[in-house]
């Protein structure tokens, strides 16, 4: 089975894509970047594009035969620079690039988003998250697996700001303890290995299938991966 990965160089995306690149049963993975990814391997075809407004472009001619397709891209606000900047980056790529991956025929799409992520949420991110969410889901991929787990744990080339380190920190305490529920911490690599196994469970194809996984959900997985 081929893969496709785009975000490969973020925290998450980068784990996602160094778990397949360990299966023996993986032959074939394409990553679409914005630099060129940690991981190099024989199996790996690391497309670097500078310009994502091509990234659509470059999906309909590198993703043919992809059956699985993960995203684990996105940015944050001070990144992009604005609001505006934020939703064309977050929710516009990550949709050109469903979109075009829908066009070829792939079968599972898997969307690393955000708890809490919902359209009516009166905050940024989680409402752009939930948009894209909605309109992914509305593509009718033959099955769509949208994670949404809690603190994201593991190390960062970017650091995202007050906030989210005091998070991360709270996450870390509570991770496998009574307190887990706080946050439902997940360390990168573990959400990787979930959403992967995700992906290789067998489905109905008669219609659309939409799955989500919450954060207690995910470490509860994750707690049977031990």
């Amino acid at each position: 089975m081929s893969y496709f990965v785009l975000g490969s160089t973020g925290l998450v995306g980068n784990q996602i894509l160094k778990y397949i690149e360990s299966v023996d049963a993986v032959t074939a993975i394409t990553t679409l970047t914005r630099r060129q990814p940690k991981i190099a391997s024989p199996k790996v075809n690391a497309i670097v594009e500078e310009d994502s407004s091509l990234w659509p472009k470059v999906i309909s001619q590198q993703a043919q035969g992809t059956k699985v397709f993960f995203s684990a891209f996105g940015t944050t606000r001070a990144a992009a620079g604005s609001a505006e900047n934020f939703r064309k980056i977050d929710y516009g790529i990550n949709y050109d690039a469903a979109k075009a991956a829908k066009d070829l025929g792939v079968e599972t799409f898997v969307l690393i988003s955000t708890a809490g992520a919902k359209t009516s949420s009166p905050f940024l991110y989680p409402a752009t998250k939930g948009k894209l969410e909605d309109d992914i889901i509305a593509l009718k991929f033959p099955r769509t697996i949208i994670l949404r787990p809690g603190v994201l744990l593991g190390d960062r080339d970017v650091p995202k700001g007050f906030l989210n380190d005091l998070a991360v920190r709270v996450g870390s305490w509570t991770k496998g303890t009574s307190l887990d529920f706080v946050g439902h911490g997940v360390d990168a690599a573990d959400l990787a290995r979930v959403s992967f196994d995700a992906a290789q469970e067998d489905f109905d194809k008669s219609a659309p299938v939409v799955k989500y996984l919450y954060g207690g959900d995910i470490t509860k997985l994750v707690r049977q991966l031990k």
